[in-house]
């Protein structure tokens, strides 16, 4: 694994922290608050980067699926995003 890879920097973090609330702005300026429920890895491990795209949803619910079984929220490719705010300890992390 590549040290200069953010997406792995981000997993790490982000599945470190106790409250995993983020608010992630795209670089078209959209702003998704929420938070990551799943993620697509990279088919080769070792490729750059780790993570391909996330799945981040404005939900309670950690499987993010609403009554009839369809996925809530938004998958975003990791080449759109601009930056990610933790609100646990006030960090970004910009891409």
């Amino acid at each position: 694994m590549c040290n200069t890879d953010v997406s792995y920097t981000l997993y790490k973090k982000y599945f470190l922290l106790a409250t995993n609330e983020v608010e992630i702005m795209l670089k078209n300026n959209t702003i998704l608050k929420g938070k990551i429920v799943g993620y697509f890895k990279n088919e080769n491990e070792n490729d750059i980067p780790f993570i391909i795209k996330w799945h981040i949803a404005e939900t309670t619910s950690f499987l993010a699926i609403d009554v009839f079984g369809f996925l809530q929220g938004s998958i975003i490719k990791h080449s759109d995003i601009s930056s990610v705010f933790f609100y646990e300890d006030g960090s970004t992390i910009k891409l």
